[in-house]
């Protein structure tokens, strides 16, 4: 069963999303078991809605790092 996770980071700044965009690539090679991903900024935090194929998958992904989990 999918799964939707909403996140909130606070003090997370536009340049630390973007290294870690790029440093997992997502757009280049999205992260098994995720179907999709939305961020955008608020006033001190960043904001993120996910979806992936289970609680599992996305388990999988944050404890692996940058560029593991990735097809």
């Amino acid at each position: 069963m999918a799964e939707v996770l909403s996140m909130r980071w606070a003090g997370v700044t536009p340049e630390q999303y973007d290294a870690t965009r790029v440093a997992v690539g997502w757009e280049e090679r999205v992260p098994e078991g995720a179907l999709m991903h939305v961020a955008w900024f608020e006033p001190g935090a960043l904001r993120v809605v996910d979806v992936w194929t289970s609680r599992a998958a996305f388990e999988q992904f944050r404890t692996a790092g940058p560029r593991a989990g990735v097809h």
